[in-house]
């Protein structure tokens, strides 16, 4: 069982130490995970000069060149191309998480993605904000009228529909950032899952 985290830093800092704190509950509630920690080149220099603890509280430390630009930019190039980046299936953790049971349900699920409702509500009409809303129509996306995933914990599998899905989650996300200059990347993630017609399996509410 592999989880993913994507980490955008300065060294030593506020986005380290919440990874830190994710993955040590990660570990106390599943022995045995193997923990990938992604990073843009930026972040990578900064980490390994400030010697920062992260480093080797993971199993896995890649560092990937992304176009240059501010934190969030950086950050959400790489979550939105992780499927390109990695190899096999695995869970996709946003770094402010906190692991408090077993993940293996998660990736018992069917299909090749399984997301949770945003806002943990079970209501269409409570998941998707205002923000979103605005964005949606002004880029002209369709997305399910029954589900609005939020991006935080995703399990995704290794097939190519998965990969197709990614691809166009990345661009996407891309068209976004390029007409509102905001790395906002969930109206891109619930257009792309519709486009792509992946297969979506809805995760209870407390994820």
């Amino acid at each position: 069982m592999k989880v993913v985290y994507v980490i955008t830093s300065a060294g030593r800092d506020v986005y380290t130490a919440m990874t830190r704190v994710s993955a040590v509950s990660l570990r106390m509630t599943n022995p045995g995970v193997k923990i990938a920690g992604v990073c843009d080149a930026e972040t990578d220099r900064m980490v390994r000069a400030a010697k920062d603890p992260l480093l080797s509280e993971v199993d896995e430390w890649l560092a990937f060149e992304t176009p240059p630009g501010e934190a969030a930019f950086r950050n959400r190039f790489l979550k939105t191309s992780l499927r390109e980046r990695i190899s096999g299936e695995y869970a996709f953790l946003d770094s402010d998480t906190i692991v408090r049971d077993d993940l293996a349900p998660i990736f018992q699920m069917p299909g090749d993605l399984a997301a949770a409702p945003n806002h943990s509500r079970e209501n269409f009409s409570g998941q998707v904000w205002a923000g979103d809303q605005t964005m949606l129509a002004e880029m002209r996306w369709t997305t399910s009228q029954v589900l609005y995933v939020n991006g935080g914990v995703m399990r995704v599998s290794e097939s190519e529909i998965a990969h197709r899905f990614y691809r166009l989650w990345h661009e996407k996300w891309q068209a976004s950032y390029r007409q509102f200059h905001k790395p906002n990347d969930q109206p891109a993630l619930n257009a792309a899952i519709c486009e792509s017609r992946i297969e979506c399996a809805r995760l209870p509410v407390r994820f």
